[in-house]
């Protein structure tokens, strides 16, 4: 009994190590792949905005011997101090000095980056919320954005890439995952794990416990007849019956699971990328190839605010004859197209986008059709 024990209390203790590394490892790259993609997200609204006010680069950025950083730009030169003392790589130099440069010029709008945030986040398969904040140095405070309640803040994991110049720019990023990624991110997930191991050992001590009785009960049987071993036998074979009058009980609930298998599935929007096509159920809806190219972008993004400015970028090449005009022509041929589907609407944020919303909480997903290569169908 005691080599039992000690089996059962190595087995627990390795299986609570694998559970730990597991989730460690769980959680540190899922940490490393979305900070990266919030840098990701950081560098692209960057570029973005160079690239809006069509203005070359006129800034220097030189890394100095010591901890500090100086940028010059059109006269104005600004020593910083770094938050380590790890050395820059050229291109991080160049974002620093872009991004101190744009704060003059072109300053961020953290609705768009945080627009652009969650579009990349479900490029990747993350259905994470998200947050952004931008230190105000005029106000001395900071202004979040995709979150309503700042009470609520601890919830969200704080990615540690940031844009940190001297209290000039901060900006930061947060994302909230579904319960198991808020398990894992927070110091919650390993006292759960304290409270396993320690109740395990408890059923594990009483279990010890309860082995001793049975001894005394068989004993009195076995000593009626020492010479027939077969008493033995009878005493073990006893409980077989209230085994199985529970093996009879635990079958009744199985009829539960037919239950919800006979339930129809969520409703579909199948997307034919290559006949600009959308079915829905047994509908056929053919789109014009601007039109499907604008619901297949509004699409990755549903939900989500999307700007007009984002939209021009991702829809046309030829941006010098494209204006709101055009795009506005597109969402009203869209919206007469989608008239089918009465729990699909195409929302206006005034002054700002467009964005993909579902009507009274209804559940719709919509999948891509993918064709077999070297095939037609």
């Amino acid at each position: 009994m005691k080599s039992n024990l000690s089996n059962w209390l190595i087995g627990g203790v390795l299986a609570l190590l694998i559970t730990i590394g597991g989730g460690y490892w769980y959680s540190f790259s899922l940490r490393s792949k979305v900070t990266e993609i919030w840098k990701q997200t950081l560098w692209e609204d960057c570029t973005n905005r160079m690239r809006e006010i069509k203005v070359k680069k006129k800034h220097i950025f030189s890394p100095a011997t010591s901890p500090n950083i100086e940028i010059a730009t059109e006269g104005q030169t600004l020593l910083l101090k770094k938050d380590s003392t790890e050395s820059l790589t050229a291109d991080e130099g160049d974002f620093l000095a872009d991004q101190y440069y744009l704060s003059f010029k072109n300053p961020v709008k953290i609705e768009k980056l945080d627009s652009l945030f969650r579009i990349k986040l479900k490029e990747n398969g993350y259905e994470f919320k998200t947050a952004v904040s931008l230190y105000n140095n005029d106000s001395d405070k900071k202004t979040f954005y995709g979150i309503n309640d700042v009470s609520l803040l601890p919830n969200y994991l704080k990615l540690t890439y940031k844009v940190d110049i001297q209290n000039v720019i901060v900006l930061e990023g947060y994302v909230r995952g579904d319960w198991l990624e808020n398990l894992l991110w927070g110091k919650s997930y390993y006292v759960i794990l304290f409270i396993i191991a320690c109740l395990a050992s408890i059923i594990l001590v009483m279990k010890k416990r309860n082995s001793k009785r049975p001894n005394s009960l068989i004993q009195p049987i076995v000593l009626q007849d020492t010479r027939n071993e077969r008493y033995l036998d009878i005493t073990q074979v006893l409980p077989d019956e209230s085994v199985w009058q529970e093996v009879e009980l635990v079958t009744e609930p199985v009829k539960e699971w037919e239950e919800p298998l006979s339930k129809p599935a969520a409703n579909v929007i199948y997307l034919d990328e290559k006949k600009h096509v959308l079915i829905y159920s047994g509908m056929t809806i053919l789109l014009a190839p601007k039109v499907f190219g604008l619901f297949n972008q509004l699409s990755k993004g549903r939900d989500y605010f999307q700007s007009y400015e984002y939209l021009y970028q991702t829809l046309w090449t030829e941006k010098n004859n494209v204006d709101k005009k055009h795009l506005e022509q597109l969402v009203i041929r869209l919206r007469k197209d989608l008239k089918d589907i009465p729990d699909l609407s195409i929302d206006a944020i005034r002054g700002s986008g467009y964005q993909l919303k579902w009507k009274n909480d209804t559940k719709l997903t919509i999948e891509q059709i993918e064709y077999n290569i070297g095939t037609s169908e």
